[in-house]
């Protein structure tokens, strides 16, 4: 293998890993892992209305990720909102990028 093909090869892995710890924090519930209470998102949000709980969503995304994933940078955090006979599901769409020390 040569070195373009190694360092093309680690540079998919690092952003595949990220992409996984990131969807890992973000889909945990915060003070479910026992030895850090800290780790996930709380979610408390869920029921407060749309435009409150889409900024308490977004500012604990930005919060989570500078703390336990160092190596993206959020990008943007958008919302979708899905609709369907019963109610509204708001859903965060995530933008994010790997940060260059990282690349």
């Amino acid at each position: 293998m040569s070195k373009l093909e190694a360092d093309v090869f680690s540079h998919r892995d690092v952003i595949e890993d990220v992409c996984l710890c990131l969807t890992t924090l973000f889909t945990t519930r915060k003070y479910s892992v026992p030895l850090d209470r800290d780790f996930g998102l709380e979610m408390d949000a869920l029921d407060e209305p749309s435009p409150r709980a889409m900024a308490l969503i977004r500012s604990a995304i930005y919060s989570a990720a500078d703390k336990y994933e160092p190596r993206a940078e959020i990008i943007s955090v958008a919302f979708e909102v899905i609709s369907d006979a019963e109610d509204d599901k708001v859903v965060p769409v995530i933008s994010w990028k790997l940060k260059e020390e990282y690349l």
